[in-house]
């Protein structure tokens, strides 16, 4: 196999992990819509997880792994890191009830009281 073809399947993975990953997503959560701006993000996601899972396994002692351990432990990261990634950029509540959320939070931020302020920039960059 050449590298051309291994990028071609690994894009086309990449899709199909993402197809399973939305389903499983709209039967949970029928309510929330999944948007999708850039399908180059979906097989960036998934390229990037790879290398960090196999970065992962390559940081193990020799001892510790062999080919099965480290098929499991890459499937469990893709998984992980995948979800929690995907679940972040796409699992989008129609846009203007976020838009609400963010104008009730800037409404509570401006109504805070001095102290309340202080207490708030301490933790937060906005100093």
């Amino acid at each position: 196999m050449q590298f051309p073809d291994l990028r071609y399947s690994i894009d086309k993975k990449a899709f199909a992990v993402f197809r399973g990953w939305a389903t499983k997503a709209k039967q949970r959560y029928p309510t929330l819509e999944i948007q999708i701006e850039n399908e180059q993000e979906i097989v960036n996601d998934f390229r990037q997880a790879i290398i960090k899972g196999l970065e992962s396994i390559s940081e193990k002692e020799d001892s510790e792994r062999d080919y099965y351990w480290c098929i499991g432990f890459l499937k469990g990261y893709l998984i992980s890191s995948l979800s929690i990634a995907w679940s972040q950029k796409y699992l989008l509540k129609p846009r203007r009830y976020n838009n609400i959320l963010w104008l009730k939070a800037i409404t509570l931020y401006l109504d805070a009281d001095e102290l309340t302020l202080k207490r708030i920039n301490s933790v937060t960059c906005w100093k």
